[in-house]
């Protein structure tokens, strides 16, 4: 149950081989005696606005291309800058057009996606007919550049990794175990942080909707490995998070839940939901099983949304509340999480919402409250006065954060 936000990416360089620019670079080689019927589609997704680059909306956009390489022959490529190339092969303009229409309208509010008054030029999507020498001769050079510059970038990684380990020794298995034997000799109250989440009610008065558990990552390090880099391994953190998992809940297990006067979440992986110490903790508590709220991360929920289904399934077969966390104002731009039927929906107050668009993103976050009803929606990370009254002119009254 570690704090997600504090979660590191991957620190491990892909090997040249693996590199998704050389992979692409050799089937443009491969192609070259052989173009007819194909061409390629590049999409520029680096050029986006820093704030619409973030990895988890890169990935909605690289999965709206799954059904059309799933049935016809089409392959797409992630790459490393995060722009999108498809290659295909005799597959109809009409069936990869409104996929692209349907990306470019993720993005719809980037500068990115619209096009110069009077050009031709299209700055989201560039087109090459691979039969066409020239179009051939541009993108391959193109592929060329990016493996380059992705060969860099994994150089790059390799001295970061080097960095990292002089800052920090690597979280290996051994230390992992370490690690894990200290935790249990922690006293939990040590580790664990609460915060509650409010209903404001008329006349400016709040009254406590639950309370959220969760461990520091940051607490955890300097507890029990101050000279280990948690981040090096993300294979081993998660396993580390899933261990806190079960430590939390075993603790919730000696609570008596029914006597307790607040609701509470527990902020857990899919897998620990699906694990047999939740299960031996669903049955315990039984009946009292509403008053306790599974916050689930969206980026937890994308990388599997069949085990999202069934961990839905099994909860609401007992009776927990299941609530969506992790959500931004770009997320509610590209999906209605109502959609997800959620309990509650936690949308994280940032500076995303002032500025030249905070009329646009409030009517997208009033949507999706109107779609999901007020009774559901929290206003997270509250921590002005100014993200409460933005919260109430949308019709919201429940909120967390630091702001009293």
């Amino acid at each position: 149950m570690a704090d997600r936000a504090a979660r590191a990416n991957d620190a491990f360089a892909t090997s040249p081989e693996r590199l998704e620019e050389n992979i692409l670079l050799a089937q443009m080689e491969r192609l070259r005696g052989h173009r007819g019927g194909q061409y390629a589609v590049h999409l520029h997704l680096s050029a986006l606005k820093p704030i619409n680059r973030q990895a988890h909306f890169i990935d909605i956009a690289s999965r709206s291309f799954e059904s059309l390489s799933a049935s016809q022959d089409c392959h797409v490529y992630r790459l490393a800058n995060l722009d999108i190339a498809l290659i295909c092969n005799n597959v109809p303009i009409d069936d990869l057009d409104p996929v692209i229409d349907k990306v470019r309208a993720l993005f719809g509010e980037d500068p990115l996606t619209a096009a110069e008054p009077g050009s031709f030029e299209d700055r989201f999507a560039t087109w090459y007919d691979l039969s066409n020498d020239e179009d051939y001769g541009t993108f391959h050079q193109i592929c060329e550049d990016l493996a380059a510059a992705a060969e860099a970038r994994r150089e790059q990684q390799v001295q970061d990794v080097k960095q990292q380990e002089m800052e920090g020794n690597p979280l290996t298995p051994v230390e992992l175990g370490t690690i894990n034997r200290k935790i249990l000799k922690v006293p939990l109250s040590d580790l664990v942080r609460d915060q509650v989440a409010v209903r404001v009610v008329p006349g400016g008065k709040s009254e406590i909707m639950f309370r959220e558990f969760y461990v520091s990552v940051s607490d955890l390090r300097d507890k029990v490995a101050p000279k280990i880099n948690l981040f090096s391994n993300p294979w081993l953190f998660q396993y580390l998070t899933e261990s806190l998992d079960r430590r939390i809940i075993a603790q919730m297990a000696q609570r008596e839940i029914g006597n307790m006067s607040e609701s509470v979440s527990l902020n857990l992986n899919i897998q620990s939901v699906l694990g047999r110490d939740f299960q031996m903790f669903a049955q315990q508590i039984g009946e009292h099983a509403n008053k306790v709220i599974i916050e689930l991360q969206i980026v937890d929920i994308f990388s599997d949304m069949n085990a999202y289904i069934f961990a839905c399934e099994k909860l609401r077969a007992v009776g927990f509340r299941i609530l969506i966390d992790g959500l931004n104002p770009l997320a509610v731009q590209f999906f209605d999480p109502s959609t997800l039927n959620p309990d509650f929906i936690k949308i994280a107050w940032g500076p995303e919402f002032v500025g030249d668009d905070q009329e646009r993103r409030a009517e997208e976050v009033r949507e999706i409250v109107e779609h999901a009803g007020r009774e559901r929606v929290i206003i997270a990370r509250v921590d002005t006065e100014e993200a409460v009254k933005w919260g109430f002119s949308l019709g919201v009254s429940h909120f967390q954060g630091y702001f009293h």
